[in-house]
């Protein structure tokens, strides 16, 4: 079976194709600023990219980042997530978005 990594790498290729772009990882690499070493290893399925060039990576590709990671669009995640939490944890996001709320920064 394959890896999550090797998983991710096929979804990667699949875009990139389907977008008119090259499978190259000197082409990755350019378009995100990373080495190409890191970039061949996004395609040979050897690592996952860090978060940040993973939500870039799915702009640019159009296709939602949690489906790129993961193989799959999490509905409602958010709510999911929450509810997942245990309630000493859900109190504690409670209060910072109540916080946040108050202050008006939302």
């Amino acid at each position: 079976m394959p890896t999550e990594a090797q998983q991710f790498s096929t979804r990667l290729l699949d875009q990139l194709k389907a977008n008119g772009h090259p499978t190259s990882a000197t082409y990755l690499a350019c378009q995100f600023n990373v080495t190409p070493h890191a970039a061949r290893q996004w395609l040979n399925g050897v690592f996952i990219p860090k978060e940040q060039n993973m939500q870039a990576l799915a702009k640019w590709l159009k296709v939602d980042p949690r489906w790129l990671r993961y193989g799959r669009a999490l509905k409602d995640s958010f709510r999911s997530d929450y509810i997942s939490l245990r309630e000493s944890d859900r109190a504690t996001v409670r209060a910072v978005v109540g916080a946040v709320w108050k202050s008006g920064n939302v």
